[in-house]
């Protein structure tokens, strides 16, 4: 690799014991900027569903912030996290299986791929599926909705969180785009995407030619539905693994 200084755009913080921040690279920067920002959503039918908690028999993560704002949410309502020691957990992944431990319960079923789509095909095979309660955000995709309607699941879903555009960091973005060191960009999520584009525009629109870094299958087709052409994709989805394929990439180049 030249001497020449690279930048490397990732589309979340660096400060969530994030392991981008002791990428083993020279001359190369990670340059992290959150695009998305979330917020507790403050969902009518929430009050009613958690106090039918009891009614489900599964509870399903699909993210971190669906679990975090799901505990934060049962505080609020003053609703003791107890009751889910009778329920059974699933989470996307690993890492959303280590949030949920981190609020004292262990997953009963984590996928063997981590996405959503794999995550319901493996668990109508693999499991007694009634009485599901999923946990979403406002921009989540309705996959496991889909599923579980055509196979006849009963099921609700309970929206708590919100997750938007963060305008605050449209400086951020235009600083490292009219820089022009850009040598790739990371992203976490199709929505981080669309905040990159929304937030750096038509400088954002000539990037599209570098190598893009996706932490999953779902993000992949969405950078290339909107113009990315060289895009990676590590085979485990998580942020180490995607930082792995980073530092992979940039040895080789």
């Amino acid at each position: 690799m030249g001497n020449e200084s690279k930048e490397i755009l990732l589309s979340r913080s660096l400060d969530q014991l994030n392991p981008f921040t002791n990428l083993d690279l020279d001359q190369v920067t990670v340059r992290g900027v959150p695009l998305i920002k979330f917020a507790q959503y403050d969902d009518q039918d929430a009050e009613r569903t958690l106090n039918s908690l009891h009614s489900f028999d599964w509870i399903i993560f699909t993210s971190h912030n669906g679990i975090k704002y799901f505990f934060n949410l049962l505080e609020q309502h003053n609703i003791s996290k107890e009751v889910l020691h009778h329920k059974k957990l699933a989470t996307v992944g690993s890492k959303t299986a280590e949030t949920l431990k981190g609020f004292g319960f262990v997953a009963d079923f984590v996928p063997d791929v981590y996405d959503a789509d794999r995550m319901g095909i493996q668990m109508l095979e693999e499991e007694q599926l009634n009485n599901v309660l999923l946990v979403k955000g406002t921009r989540s995709r309705s996959v496991l909705d889909d599923l579980f309607s055509k196979h006849h699941i009963s099921y609700s879903t309970l929206t708590v969180y919100d997750s938007v555009t963060n305008q605050d960091e449209e400086e951020s973005i235009m600083e490292v785009l009219t820089a022009r060191r850009l040598s790739a960009v990371v992203f976490t999520s199709p929505s981080s995407i669309e905040a990159y584009f929304a937030l750096g525009g038509t400088l954002a629109q000539k990037t599209v030619h570098l190598p893009c870094f996706c932490i999953g299958e779902t993000t992949a087709n969405y950078a290339h539905k909107v113009g990315f052409n060289q895009i990676i994709v590590p085979e485990t989805y998580t942020l180490d693994a995607l930082a792995i394929e980073v530092e992979k990439y940039f040895k080789e180049e």
